[in-house]
């Protein structure tokens, strides 16, 4: 077992008491229930840059463990750790840092809390409904908010795990026209397929869960306090795969007729994740042609690489570069 360790891990959270940052709630489609959100602005002497909206997994576990992201609204891409191999621009590995090679842009930064976890609302299943379809209402609505806040009508969505889910299923339903791109972090095309594949890595484990999400959610050595509050704030009723057991992307037919021109997507996954390679490169055949979709695997990483020292460059220098590229005529 080998885990990520050194105080590059208490340094990747951007502060939450800063001029640049705010935090309020935003109003569910659910009615009478509210969605803590927060923003992370760019410096005031940025350039444009089409804002990020940032959804979280679980289903139920809150955005604390993604606020390593928050960076992608810094000046300058966090800098590779000294003496780390980081992997070049085909995800194959190379010598030099990806941050040198792509481009960069800060932007605003969005995250949620769905509703029935972490900082917003909890209703029970006799006052709100919990379903992916009741989710894809509330992403509309938070779509609405992103763009009344930041008066730009689209803006780049970023779902990791069941948030890529999520992030796809509003752009079956007709919210691809206000995306300017999607990326698809640590996403399964197939939950059943997932949920094999993570029980043969449990079985590879001896069955210790602890030894698993070591392995394979998040290798970084102590597990990051962010990533624990996460957990700990979780759902109680929608919450794990459980909720969307059965789920599987469509055919690439059914997408490409309803898949905007110009949304381009990327899938991205870790080389140990438990969303392995073959629960995640089958995006490549779901996805239409004209998304232009590309898969990147992150050398050394588990389900979050963005909370892995050696991992979190590499990955935001991706992540960072393939937003920058497709700010486009949106500005």
């Amino acid at each position: 077992l080998v885990r990520r360790s050194g105080p590059a891990a208490c340094t990747q959270v951007p502060a939450e008491r800063s001029e640049r940052f705010r935090e309020g709630a935003w109003t569910s489609p659910r009615p009478g229930f509210r969605l803590l959100h927060k923003v992370w602005d760019p410096p005031p002497d940025s350039g444009p840059a089409v804002p990020l909206l940032v959804i979280h997994g679980g289903p139920g576990v809150p955005h604390n463990y993604l606020l390593p992201l928050a960076r992608l609204a810094e000046a300058a891409p966090p800098p590779a750790r000294a003496g780390h191999r980081s992997s070049g621009d085909d995800g194959s590995g190379g010598d030099e840092p990806a941050s040198g090679a792509r481009p960069w842009r800060p932007r605003a930064v969005y995250m949620y809390d769905q509703l029935g976890c972490g900082g917003s609302d909890a209703p029970g299943e006799s006052e709100a409904e919990y379903s992916v379809e009741a989710s894809v209402r509330e992403l509309a609505g938070v779509l609405d908010c992103v763009a009344s806040d930041s008066g730009v009508p689209r803006c780049h969505v970023l779902g990791q795990s069941w948030g890529g889910i999520l992030a796809y299923e509003g752009m079956m339903a007709g919210l691809g026209e206000r995306m300017q791109s999607l990326t698809l972090c640590n996403t399964p095309v197939d939950v059943g397929a997932l949920e094999a594949a993570a029980q043969t890595l449990l079985d590879a484990c001896g069955g210790d869960v602890a030894t698993f999400m070591a392995r394979h959610n998040c290798r970084a050595s102590p597990t990051p306090e962010h990533v624990t509050a996460a957990y700990a704030a979780g759902a109680t009723v929608f919450r794990g795969s459980g909720a969307i057991a059965g789920w599987s992307a469509r055919s690439e037919s059914e997408a490409a007729a309803v898949w905007p021109a110009g949304l381009e997507a990327l899938v991205v996954s870790g080389e140990h994740d438990f969303v392995t390679p073959d629960c995640a490169r089958p995006w490549l055949e779901r996805l239409p042609a004209r998304a232009k979709p590309t898969w990147e695997l992150v050398p050394g990483a588990s389900h979050m690489p963005f909370n892995e020292p050696d991992c979190m460059p590499p990955f935001m220098a991706l992540v960072g570069g393939f937003l920058a590229e497709r700010d486009g005529a949106a500005l």
